[in-house]
């Protein structure tokens, strides 16, 4: 296939794909989307005919029905459970005791929750908006290809709205380090830095655009982390550096190993096992 009649048949994926994504999604209210639906309907009953038209929009929503109710009465594959791991599991550093059993919350983490805000009318689509995750996501970038030197363990992207009055939602991602000596060494990184600069430059001339971070740094066994019958998301979808450079992650069957908040926490002080008495699975 010639390569530009290739970029044609990838464009329409693309586009599908954009329009599909929350955070393109999240940029109007749903009475928004239900008016520039009812656009759309009516340009195209004006360049084809209204029952044409119709037709095109059936199909359209009859086929989402039909693929919605086959997953749902199990005809069809769920593809959302694909990496959902069918049964109860924790996230642990992988240190064993002499016996072999896991040490739970065996090392410090350094959380670091970083976040950006769009509060103008055209959400992503406002001026600065695009600079703005340019720089994030060339962060991103050196932080995943420089984990081992940075420290970085690994991190979740997010979406959400944090107040029910906000029409657009705020993106960012939980990123877990090993100590905050490596936080503040990518702080002080050179792609950071630029980064930064160009917010203390010009972030002044957009008042709709908000960031923030938060970081905590969390001693050994003063953490756990549990998941049931989900796909690795937060601290079990990063990874830690194994035998010979070898990475290793941080999903640990607790199925058996782990069904308590002691175990997964690695304490045994009485006010650990009265927790337990509460809170065990």
């Amino acid at each position: 296939m010639a390569p530009n009649l290739r970029k044609l048949t990838r464009a329409p994926k693309f586009i599908y794909k954009l329009l599909d994504s929350h955070v393109f999604r999240s940029q109007a209210r749903t009475t928004t989307w239900m008016l520039l639906g009812g656009c759309l309907h009516l340009l195209l009953s004006t360049l084809l005919t209204p029952r044409l038209s119709a037709f095109l929009f059936l199909i359209l929503l009859g086929g989402r029905l039909l693929k919605n109710h086959l997953i749902a009465t199990k005809h069809l594959r769920n593809p959302e459970l694909d990496a959902a791991i069918p049964h109860r599991f924790a996230a642990s550093f992988q240190d064993r005791d002499a016996s072999g059993a896991v040490i739970g919350a065996s090392r410090n983490v350094t959380v670091l929750i970083l976040g950006a805000k769009s509060s103008h009318p055209l959400g992503v689509f406002a001026p600065g908006v695009k600079e703005l995750g340019a720089f994030m996501g060339e962060m991103m970038r050196d932080l995943n290809t420089r984990s081992a030197e940075l420290g970085y363990l690994g991190g979740t992207n997010f979406t959400g709205a944090p107040n029910s009055g906000d029409e657009n939602a705020q993106v960012g991602i939980i990123g877990y380090f090993k100590d905050m000596e490596s936080l503040h060494a990518f702080a002080h990184s050179e792609v950071h830095r630029k980064g930064w600069g160009w917010w203390n430059k010009n972030g002044k001339q957009y008042p709709h655009l908000g960031i923030y971070h938060e970081a905590y740094d969390v001693p050994a066994h003063s953490w756990e982390a549990i998941y049931i019958q989900m796909a690795p998301t937060g601290l079990s979808a990063c990874t830690v550096p194994g035998k010979e450079g070898v990475s290793m992650d941080m999903v640990t069957d607790a199925r058996k190993w782990g069904r308590t908040s002691a175990q997964r926490m690695g304490r045994t002080d009485s006010a650990a096992v009265k927790t337990d008495m509460l809170y065990s699975e």
